[in-house]
């Protein structure tokens, strides 16, 4: 299946599945005979929110945190701050990698 095609599916999975529901769950559909995990981004894609000017948290349940735009400089922050908390045993790890060096540590 040509790439375009393959994500208009994804595409249209995600909109019919998602749109309609309040809560999002994950789930897994077949598309172009791959299986597509779908994963709900309020725990697999969190962004601290915008303009706080510091790093107030995250939910315990997230999964993955994703530092969009400007946000990137809240990272290190966050890294003293979540490495010293023994009350997230199951994140396994941050990613500070930003493709902008100022930012990589």
């Amino acid at each position: 299946m040509q790439g375009k095609l393959f994500l208009q599916e994804v595409l249209k999975v995600y909109v019919s599945k998602y749109m309609s529901v309040a809560k999002t769950l994950p789930f897994s559909d077949d598309i172009g005979g791959t299986s597509i995990l779908f994963l709900p981004c309020a725990l697999y894609n969190w962004t601290p929110p915008e303009g706080a000017g510091q790093f107030h948290g995250m939910p315990l349940d997230v999964k993955v945190v994703h530092f969009k735009g400007s946000r990137k400089r809240l990272m290190l922050e966050s890294w003293n701050f979540y490495s010293s908390t023994p009350d997230i045993a199951d994140m396994l790890c941050l990613i500070l990698g930003s493709g902008r060096t100022k930012y990589d540590f």
